[in-house]
């Protein structure tokens, strides 16, 4: 009965994951140093409460967890009694500290978090775990905007994680791939980040069915960014033209990522001193913008603006 409890817990934990390492990078990022969590006697209680709401939550979320039980299990409890008990307790201290650095996080003590999901990951040998690279991005999110060199070690971590627990070719570990290359873009290092993106790109070409290629449209779009930040205009307009094209027979159109996809070429082409056809684009985009979001959007007044200041 304790074992069943200790499972329906971790698979709770693994369904409130949200939707979200350069080419073969396969090395654990160096760790950094962090503010260790000190609790107080009184926290110890909250967390202990916390602890205990989880676990009846966890028996209603049973059922939409089951089918992930077997892809996020980690090799299974010993059969010996001994051997068994003693993992048992293991996996109750990784749950313990788990929960311990989901409340740091929810309070904003990000360091402490880390350091409190880096002792969870020591104890979780045996059985199902929960995912801690999802809670490793959501530390680099927090850090991406003012700290983008502390979130690239999150989103690092992240990655190396999804590599274990995924193998290479999966959409979870290209997704991660992106998350890296945003904070490179951020830390201007764009050829690490065009490095993480044709990693990502590659991975969704080979996983993603062929009707569907909205990823690799995506991709495109993010290597013309960076290609754009480099200054490489030619490539630049190249990546963004494979973009619009991926998009419009995945969403038709007259769809906002059409204009968002028309708006990036535009740019880019108005770069590659292909003024004329590059405002057309503009336009263009400007025109679906106002049929799909409306002429208030904030993306429609910033384009409105910026065509202005092109013409």
């Amino acid at each position: 009965m304790e074992l069943r409890k200790l499972m329906l817990l971790s698979m709770f934990f693994h369904c409130r994951r949200s939707t979200e390492e350069i080419k073969n990078m396969g090395k654990r990022p160096k760790p950094m140093i962090f503010l260790k969590a000190n609790p107080k006697p009184n926290q110890a209680r909250r967390h202990s409460t916390f602890m205990k709401k989880f676990l009846k939550a966890s028996i209603l979320s049973t059922f939409l967890c089951l089918t992930v039980f077997q892809a996020w299990a980690a090799k299974p409890f010993p059969r010996d009694p001994v051997e068994r008990a003693k993992a048992l307790e293991r996996y109750k201290q990784g749950l313990g500290f788990y929960a311990q650095g989901q409340k740091l996080q929810s309070d904003g003590k990000y360091d402490e978090a880390n350091a409190t999901y880096g002792k969870a990951m020591v104890f979780f040998q045996d059985g199902p775990k929960p995912d801690m690279a999802n809670c490793y991005n959501r530390l680099g999110n927090a850090y991406l905007e003012e700290t983008p060199e502390k979130a690239l070690w999150y989103y690092s971590e992240a990655l190396f994680i999804r590599r274990r627990d995924h193998g290479g070719e999966h959409e979870a570990v290209a997704a991660s791939h992106n998350n890296a290359g945003t904070a490179c873009m951020k830390m201007q290092d764009y050829d690490q980040a065009i490095a993480h993106f044709q990693s990502s790109m590659g991975i969704f070409l080979r996983t993603t069915s062929a009707k569907d290629k909205r990823q690799v449209g995506a991709a495109h779009n993010r290597l013309g960014s960076a290609y754009s930040a480099k200054n490489e205009y030619g490539e630049a307009q190249r990546h963004q033209e494979k973009a619009l094209d991926i998009f419009l027979k995945v969403f038709g159109p007259n769809h906002p990522n059409i204009a968002r996809a028309k708006r990036d070429l535009g740019y880019a082409m108005i770069q590659n001193k292909e003024k004329k056809q590059g405002l057309i684009l503009l336009n263009e985009a400007r025109d679906i913008f106002v049929a799909t979001e409306g002429a208030q959007y904030i993306e429609t007044q910033e384009l409105i603006k910026n065509i202005k200041k092109l013409r």
